[in-house]
């Protein structure tokens, strides 16, 4: 035994296990439990506030999972449209190019910038013990994802449970 204790050896042992023994994935149960992750957009970093949401819904999990109820936990990270907007805008401000910005802002949603964010984040979630299993992590672009949430749109509407107008919306 070590004279001293060292958290990070001890913890990468424990996630390891918990890895090894499939912890993260969903039990056969009658009675089921999902909740997603919200996911941060991929301009920020996670911070205090990230991490209280995170401890109440770990909370959460590990209590319905202690009802012997099969729980689902689903990360992810999402491509933060206006948020990517304003990052790309103050970044090429000085250009005159509406070309340019065009291009920047199409290649941060959709390639290598928002996923390198996603794997910061993927690495602070798993170092913060989250017990979630992050190889089933999506990113708000991946293919297909998309087209389920616009055919859940489409259901919703068709069902008459949302409807489409033009409103004004005000945050404060």
């Amino acid at each position: 035994m070590d004279k001293q204790y060292k958290p990070r050896d001890i913890e990468q042992k424990i996630y390891e296990s918990w890895e090894k023994h499939k912890c993260f994935l969903p039990k056969d149960s009658a009675s089921k439990f999902s909740i997603v992750l919200p996911p941060p957009n991929v301009t920020g970093t996670l911070h205090m506030g990230h991490a209280f949401q995170h401890t109440i819904i770990d909370v959460l999990v590990r209590y319905h999972r202690m009802l012997g109820k099969s729980v689902l936990w689903q990360p992810g990270t999402d491509h933060a449209g206006i948020a990517t907007q304003l990052v790309v805008e103050n970044r090429i401000s000085n250009s005159a190019s509406i070309l340019k910005l065009l291009v920047e802002k199409n290649l941060l949603m959709k390639s290598g910038s928002g996923r390198s964010y996603q794997v910061i984040l993927l690495s602070v979630k798993q170092k913060n013990w989250l017990i979630c299993r992050l190889v089933r992590n999506r990113f708000t672009m991946d293919d297909g994802l998309s087209e389920i949430v616009r055919n859940i749109f489409i259901d919703l509407y068709n069902n008459g449970l949302i409807y489409r107008g033009i409103d004004l919306l005000i945050g404060i």
